[in-house]
């Protein structure tokens, strides 16, 4: 099972990507959508309130990162399947109204399922569409934590899709890698192709990012009498980004959303649901096989044990799925016999292995977690012999481990500090990041570890070699969740450079307590940047609390902010509690009056209609839509 610690240290890691990295394996091939009938007329959306339709759902996605003149990683996989219940609840002339849930589903990271995350996705949530079936607004528990809604969102986005009247039309659309221009065309009376021709506008939570690139992005999509929404819709993407910090990201996308008729819906259920349970078997019982038995018996010699390895590598690397219950398997030798480690490593270096298979082995390793284990990823990361691929594995490794030893620590503060050339300080960054998520899982009252690592990663802030590697040490106190750091942090947003003041503004709003909100809102009115300005906008979003000096001075920079990404999310930090803030609606409604920008303008407009509804419910008046 992937940790969350394991998660949290890819926070940061994650923020530089301009896509969502929560996607899944396709399990089920998707089916070959045939030729609609020339001669029929165009079918559009329909709409039936009361409708329950249920839909397989499969998403593929595979990551991988590239840094300059450095090969390409192995690809991080995210495998997500199970079926999704749609029910029409109301049907309107401006919009219409879903009610969503997927369930079963399972989600994988890896080839490991994530049992915790799975169950986590499984919630219901409600769906506003335009009758065209652009999603316009999702809604979802207040028990759902915001990382886990905005997964939800962008899976369902995958498959949104609008349908007009017209042969062939353009439209620009937003989903969680920005905004991107697409070209819609009917193939026949029942089938529509979208093509994604580029994209316009960065995400609004990176306004400084570059523009996603467009490889290729086809998606086409089957309407049918009967059903409401889609009848199908097959999704094949391959985006590519580059951040500010060189690193590239190349991310490939396949989906398959296909509904079901009632029988077969509740055959797949069972079926999803048969397959969960025999996942989580390893989990809950660890049961060793008659192999791993034999591995720990007194006195089995190696030769055997290495054998028994060889195998199990041989297996996972030709297996195309159940490749959690080899991971869980090697895992489990790992724990119960302190030789496993160092073979399996003989092995990385004999071997010719599919790079998914050599990111397995040292998810294995940190699930492991033994001194061996750890052994064996400080070789790795500290060795300059090894590929920068399998260096770069064994660091996110060594920060996913939930008790690291004091050689680990050692071999993650060495390596960051060795910055000799452009792969090397890569590494160092990314060992930096790792120790941060260390010391989120530290005692940070009693800890004699955390204590050093929190004043280490400090002066690695302070006595950074360059802008860069300021920013990523900064960037690591924010990994720590450590709140008291809030003082030191905000110094950095007085630094002379940009991208300093924005990653002290980004960390800031990690924290989001009380004296992170005071230290942006000063900072904000004098801010040259309109980066460093929506930076700080978006920290001041996550912050639970602010002060109530905050929202003037807000309120006054959103009506002369002249960058629109800027002038959002000071506008979104606007629309929080606006029944407790009666002038932020009156800012709010001023700003609506001459906003041109779309994207403003929609979220604006969507926040004051649900709160005047609000009023109108307390007033006993009709509710608002």
């Amino acid at each position: 099972m992937i940790t969350r610690s394991r998660r949290a240290f890819w926070v940061v890691a994650l923020l530089l990507l301009t896509i969502t990295v929560l996607l899944g394996s396709l399990a089920w091939q998707p089916q070959t959508l045939g030729p609609a009938n020339a001669e029929s007329p165009p079918l559009s959306m329909q709409w039936r309130p009361g409708a329950m339709q249920h839909y397989r759902f499969v998403v593929d996605s595979s990551v991988r990162m590239q840094s300059d003149g450095a090969a390409k990683s192995a690809p991080t996989t995210h495998n997500v399947r199970g079926v999704l219940a749609v029910e029409t609840i109301a049907v309107a002339t401006d919009g219409i109204d879903l009610r969503m849930q997927l369930d079963p589903v399972q989600l994988s990271v890896g080839g490991v399922v994530d049992h915790e995350a799975s169950r986590e996705l499984a919630c219901g949530f409600q769906v506003r569409c335009l009758p065209s079936g652009m999603p316009i607004r999702f809604a979802f528990p207040a028990t759902v934590a915001p990382a886990q809604a905005e997964q939800l969102e962008q899976l369902l986005r995958t498959f949104q899709f609008e349908v007009r009247s017209e042969s062939a039309w353009q439209a620009e659309e937003s989903h969680g890698s920005g905004a991107y221009l697409a070209r819609y065309q009917r193939e026949g009376a029942g089938e529509i192709r979208r093509t994604k021709l580029r994209y316009v506008k960065p995400p609004s939570w990176t306004p400084d990012a570059a523009l996603v690139q467009v490889l290729a992005a086809e998606a086409t999509a089957q309407l049918a009498p009967g059903v409401d929404w889609l009848r199908a819709n097959v999704v094949r993407e391959v985006l590519r980004t580059t951040t500010e910090l060189g690193m590239t990201f190349e991310v490939t996308t396949d989906g398959e959303l296909t509904w079901l008729p009632a029988a077969e819906a509740e055959t797949a259920r069972i079926r999803s649901a048969l397959a969960a349970a025999i996942d989580d078997l390893p989990k809950a019982q660890s049961m060793p096989t008659d192999s791993e038995r034999q591995s720990v018996t007194t006195g089995r010699p190696a030769a055997e044990l290495a054998e028994a390895l060889k195998q199990l590598v041989a297996g996972l690397d030709a297996a195309v799925d159940r490749r959690a219950t080899l991971v869980h398997r090697l895992r489990d030798l790992i724990q119960q016999d302190a030789r496993a480690p160092a073979m399996l490593l003989v092995i990385l270096q004999q071997q010719e292995l599919q790079d998914r298979t050599r990111a397995n082995l040292f998810l294995a390793f940190e699930l492991g977690g033994t001194e061996a284990a750890q052994e064996v990823l400080c070789q790795v990361a500290t060795g300059d012999t090894w590929r920068s691929g399998d260096r770069t594995r064994a660091l996110v490794a060594l920060g996913g481990l939930t008790q690291p030893t004091n050689a680990s620590l050692s071999a993650l503060w060495a390596t960051t500090r060795d910055r000799t050339n452009k792969q090397t300080s890569d590494h160092a960054n990314t060992a930096a990041l790792a120790l941060g998520a260390l010391g989120s899982r530290m005692d940070h009252a009693t800890s004699d570890d955390y204590a050093n690592l929190r004043e280490g990663l400090l002066a690695a802030a302070l006595g950074a070699p360059d802008d860069r590697a300021r920013a990523i040490a900064i960037l690591a106190l924010g990994n720590t969740a450590d709140q008291t750091l809030g003082e030191e942090v905000a110094r950095f947003l007085d630094h002379e450079t940009p991208s300093v003041r924005r990653a002290a503004a980004k960390t800031l709003g990690k924290y989001g307590n009380e004296l992170a909100a005071v230290e942006l809102m000063l900072r904000l009115r004098e801010e040259p940047s309109s980066k460093v300005r929506a930076a700080m906008a978006g920290a001041l979003t996550q912050c639970a609390t602010a002060p109530a000096e905050a929202m003037p001075i807000v309120r006054a920079a959103v009506a002369r902010e002249p960058d629109e990404l800027a002038r959002l999310a000071l506008a979104r930090f606007l629309t929080r509690d606006l029944a407790s803030h009666p002038d932020n609606v009156t800012a709010l409604r001023q700003l609506l009056a001459v906003e041109r920008s779309g994207k403003v303008r929609r979220m604006v407009g969507e926040a004051l209609a649900a709160h005047d509804a609000a009023q109108r419910r307390e007033l006993g008046g009709p509710g608002g839509g």
